[in-house]
């Protein structure tokens, strides 16, 4: 039986409203703004157990690594099939997170075939404490196109050409601004869900920003760098 997401959601000082895909209204007397996102919450936090059923393997473990088998290869966003698109505007940090390979690992970020950052991962690290993941730094504004690349000790590479593109906010996550990390979190899932998965990369970015402090996050993270999400 696949399990369906919910919000709980404290409403004055003691009552708590469970929010579903069916049930997605607080009472009337709540917070407005939260009135208004109440069923963004539900859709959100359907990411966060996204994975949860019987219908999806089970994560590894909170350690993402490499295949047991002797295959090389990176897994990156394996559901995404077109381009990835990244804002042209933001100096927040590129998260990238994968699975296999073995390591350490070269990440970089190229643009007009010049490499504008590179950054080892899991250098020294054994395998087995090898977190698959990394922070490449502020990409300046512009529309200009970037190539990321991920490198194997063994050789293997796993590339991609990023689109920049301008990013606006859905009308239904405008008032979400008002509410810090959780403003953040739902604009991030936000992105998930439009196109085919095209904004992966850009929700990651904005995930990547609350992360130490919104659990949350961490958790969606987790799954995308094993490549559960989108």
């Amino acid at each position: 039986m696949k399990k369906e997401a919910y919000v709980i959601v404290l409403v004055g000082a003691s009552t708590r409203v469970t929010l579903t895909a069916a049930q997605p209204n607080l009472p009337d007397h709540s917070w407005p703004v939260l009135q208004s996102i109440a069923p963004m919450l539900v859709a959100a936090y359907r990411w966060i157990n996204t994975s949860a059923g019987s219908e999806g393997p089970e994560l590894r473990n909170a350690i993402s690594r490499g295949s047991e088998a002797d295959d090389d290869s990176v897994v990156m966003f394996p559901s995404v099939r077109g381009s990835l698109a990244l804002s042209n505007q933001g100096p927040a940090p590129l998260w990238l997170g994968w699975t296999g390979g073995k390591p350490p690992f070269t990440a970089s970020i190229a643009q007009a075939g010049k490499i504008i950052e590179e950054v080892e991962v899991c250098k020294n690290v054994p395998e087995e404490q090898c977190v698959r993941e990394v922070l490449l730094g502020n990409i300046k504004d512009g529309d200009e196109a970037i190539d990321i690349t991920v490198r194997t000790a063994g050789g293997s590479t796993w590339t991609r050409k990023v689109v920049r593109t301008t990013l606006k906010r859905d009308e239904a996550t405008a008032d979400s601004t008002k509410l810090g990390n959780l403003g953040i979190f739902l604009n991030a899932t936000a992105l998930l869900d439009r196109g085919h998965g095209e904004f992966a990369l850009e929700s990651a970015r904005e995930l990547a920003s609350i992360a130490h402090e919104y659990p949350p996050a961490r958790v969606l993270l987790d799954h995308m760098r094993e490549g559960r999400v989108p």
